[in-house]
C-alpha cells in the first residue's frame, strides 16, 4: 500500500485503500466520498448493512462530538 504524504505527514487519504480492503472482505461493497463520507460500506441482506466511515489521524474530542 502506498502511503501519500504532503509536506512530510500522512493523509486521511492514505487510509483508505486498507479501509476499504478490510471492508469488502467482510462483504461490503465499499464507496468512496459518498454524500460527505469517506467511506460507505453496504452488505445486502435482510435488512442491508450500512457502515459509514470518517478517516482521521489523529483523535481529539472535537472529534468525537462529531
Amino acid at each position: 500500500m502506498k502511503v501519500v504524504k504532503a509536506a512530510g505527514r500522512r493523509r486521511e487519504t492514505s487510509l483508505y485503500a486498507a479501509v476499504k480492503w478490510y471492508l469488502e472482505t467482510l462483504g461490503y461493497e465499499a464507496k468512496g466520498e459518498i454524500c460527505g463520507c469517506d467511506i460507505v460500506g453496504i452488505r445486502p441482506g435482510e435488512p442491508p448493512v450500512v457502515v459509514i466511515t470518517e478517516l482521521k489521524l489523529t483523535l481529539s474530542l472535537e472529534l468525537i462530538l462529531q
